[in-house]
């Protein structure tokens, strides 16, 4: 089951959509609600070896980190079910490298911020989609960081399409 919510899952869905911060939003990983791989593979969202532009690195709090430009092979993460359901939710599980917690910031296609979660421990964090203000179908961009106890840290991006 662990496997299942490693899978990296497709890209799919329409254009590029206008986006504020760094890069494009564009396409989703498709999972099912167990983090099951839904198509074909994708390389460019849900991985932990990334460049941030200096506006995502504003929206996370200031800590003496290191990060890394590889992370090992027991470092996953995952988000499902992706697309989520407005009025549901959804997970951003990641999964053990030595991690000691990680940190979540949400931003829609404007660069606004919908959520912030810091210091999260264990190995997921829970979104509810009213939560995040959200009322309208759209892409939102998830920015991650997981962090080690010696600072060392690793970070990414993945895209959540909310459907009605």
């Amino acid at each position: 089951m662990l496997m299942a919510l490693f899978a990296a899952c497709a890209k799919k869905g329409g254009g590029v959509a206008p986006y504020a911060g760094c890069g494009k939003v564009e396409g989703i990983h498709m999972t099912d609600h167990n983090g099951a791989h839904l198509g074909d593979p994708d390389t460019t969202d849900w991985v932990w070896h990334e460049e941030w532009c200096p506006e995502v690195e504003a929206l996370f709090p200031v800590r003496p980190l290191q990060y890394a430009a590889s992370a090992p092979d027991s470092l996953a993460i995952a988000c499902y079910p992706n697309p989520a359901r407005l009025g549901h939710a959804f997970i951003i599980g990641f999964y053990y490298g030595g991690v000691t917690y990680a940190d979540f910031r949400l931003v829609d296609a404007g660069f606004n911020l919908l959520a912030a979660h810091d210091s999260v421990p264990g190995h997921a964090a829970y979104f509810g989609v009213n939560g995040l203000g959200i009322s309208q179908p759209q892409v939102v961009r998830a920015y991650y960081r997981a962090v080690r106890a010696d600072g060392t840290a690793f970070r990414g991006h993945g895209d959540v399409q909310i459907v009605p």
